[in-house]
Parts: C-alpha cells; structure tokens; sequence
C-alpha cells in the first residue's frame, strides 16, 4: 500500500480525481486540470467509496472466474484437437484395413472364379481337341485310300469306294459340325463398380475433414 497514494510525476500526495481525463492528481497535476468541468476532491467524495469498492471487487471475481473458465476451455480444446488427431488417423487406418480385406477377399474369389472357368474350359478344349485329332486321322486315312483308288483302282473300285466316301464325309462332316459349335473364353478380364473408379478419381479429395465449433456450432469442410 506504501507509495499507492503518491502522484509518479511529482512524488506529491494525490489529493483530486480528474473525471474528464480520468486522471488522478496532486496539488501539482491540479494546476493542469483546474479548468476541467469535473474535478473530485478525493476527500470529500471518498466516503461514499466502500460499497462502490466492494462493487467493483466482486465485478473482478467473476471476470477472474470467467478467466479461469477461458483458460479451461482452451486446454480442453486444445486436448480435444489432439484427441480428434489420433482418432483421425485411427479411423482412415481402420477404413483402410477394411478396404485391403475388401479388395484381399474379391482377390481371391475372382481367382477362384477364374480358375473354375479354366477348369471347365480347359476339359472342353481336351474333348475338341482330342475329336479334332481324331477326325484328322481319319481323313488322312481316308484321303491316302482314295489317292490309291484314283491312281491304281478299276472304275468298279473307284465307284464303291466313291459310294462308301460319301457316308463317310457325313459322318466327318457332322463331327466337324458340332466341333464348331464349340467355343471357348479365350480371354478373361475383371470389372469394377462405378464406386470404385470414382473413389480413385478422387485421389486425396475422397476423405473430408470436418470441423466442428462446440460453442459455435459452425461446420468447415476441406
């Protein structure tokens, strides 16, 4: 309290208060403010401080408190963003997981797929390719006996021989037929949902961040 009701400028006792400048003054400063329209003379208008004082104290106590409920609020905004961090990055790490199964398990059901294709495709390839060879064994056979028909058989052969050729190449000619009709995957190629190829076009921009102000209630997107 020592010195509390000394003027700094002159080192003299603060006798007045200037209400126009909101200035506390000696006999010294006085001399400056004595045109002023409102000059206290502190001992004259002190009786009346005490409940103004203790007015002004309590006004204090709660701007303290309020301080104090300020500076709480900060460290626990400050612990929720850090908060917010690491359930961030726990949570695109979960959807990424999810993601690698997803793609691991239609991996692996695609290729199960595929090879059950292969399987049932590669058994009808065996049965045409071992009808194909039979049929061109045949007709070596057939074509090598009507060589020697043409070059050394009388026309009495070459007719019998013309006769039987005939049931013959219907009956090749039939195998040929269903042969034909077969067909295979020669190919096989994979497909995915308009969801997918959109996600990647996305690239980086596919995940939002969202902000949410507790007191405000405002929502930013990035």
């Amino acid at each position: 309290m020592k010195g509390m009701d000394k003027c700094h400028e002159h080192a003299r006792e603060i006798e007045f208060f200037c209400q126009d400048h909101s200035k506390l003054c000696c006999l010294s400063c006085v001399l400056i403010h004595r045109k002023c329209d409102q000059l206290d003379e502190i001992a004259k208008v002190s009786r009346q401080t005490r409940p103004e004082l203790q007015a002004l104290k309590h006004s204090l106590i709660k701007l303290q408190s309020e301080a104090d409920d300020f500076l709480a609020d900060c460290k626990q905004s400050e612990t929720g963003l850090n908060e917010s961090i690491a359930k961030i990055s726990s949570e695109v790490d979960t959807m990424k997981d999810r993601i690698i199964k997803l793609f691991e398990e239609a991996k692996q059901k695609l290729i199960s797929e595929a090879k059950q294709f292969k399987i049932a495709d590669v058994k009808r390839i065996g049965n045409k390719r071992d009808a194909s060879l039979k049929v061109k064994e045949e007709l070596n056979k057939v074509l090598s006996m009507c060589c020697v028909v043409l070059d050394s058989g009388t026309p009495s052969q070459q007719y019998i021989y013309s006769e039987l050729m005939k049931e013959k190449r219907k009956t090749i000619e039939s195998t040929m037929d269903d042969q034909r009709k077969i067909k295979f995957l020669s190919t096989m190629t994979v497909s995915f949902p308009k969801q997918v190829t959109s996600l990647l076009e996305m690239g980086s921009n596919s995940i939002k961040l969202n902000c949410v102000g507790n007191k405000t209630g405002i929502l930013f997107n990035s």
